[in-house]
C-alpha cells in the first residue's frame, strides 16, 4: 500500500495555458488517470504490484490543501485481518477530523471505494475535468 497526494492549482494551470481551460480540464484528467492507474515501478517483479487504486478522495474547492498523510503516522497492524478497510477507515476518519475542527475542507468531493464499488473511473474524471 502506498498514498500519494496530488494538489493542483486550476486557475494557474489554466493561465500558464494562455486561457485554454479546456486543454486544462484534458491535463488533469490524465493526470488524474496516471495516478490512479499507475503503481511505483519499485519491486514490480517482486510483488506484482501493478495495482490500480483502491480508494480515491478527490476534492475541490479554494481552501488551503493540507495532506491526509498523517492518518498513517502510526503503521497499520499486522493483526489486522483487512488491511486495505482498515487503511481507508483511517484516511476517511482523518478527512472528517479535519472538517470538524477546521470546517469543511472542500467545496466539493468525489469517492472512488473499491472494496465497496463506490463511483468509477469514469466519475472521477468527469468530476476532475469540470
Amino acid at each position: 500500500m502506498f498514498y500519494a497526494y496530488i494538489c493542483i492549482n486550476r486557475d494557474l494551470l489554466v493561465k500558464n495555458l494562455d486561457g485554454n481551460a479546456a486543454l486544462a480540464n484534458q491535463a488533469i484528467r490524465s493526470i488524474t488517470e496516471a495516478a490512479v492507474k499507475v503503481a511505483p515501478e519499485g519491486k514490480q517483479n517482486s510483488f506484482a504490484s501493478r495495482a490500480y487504486a483502491s480508494y480515491v478522495l478527490a476534492e475541490q474547492g479554494d481552501q488551503q490543501p493540507r495532506s491526509l498523510s498523517v492518518a498513517y503516522l502510526k503503521p497499520l497492524s499486522r493483526d489486522n485481518e483487512d488491511f486495505l478497510a482498515d487503511a481507508i477507515k483511517l484516511i476517511t476518519e482523518q478527512k472528517d477530523s479535519f472538517d470538524q475542527v477546521y470546517g469543511t475542507c472542500a467545496d466539493n468531493r468525489y469517492e472512488l471505494n473499491v472494496p465497496e464499488k463506490q463511483g468509477t473511473l469514469a466519475g472521477l474524471l468527469d468530476f476532475v475535468g469540470q
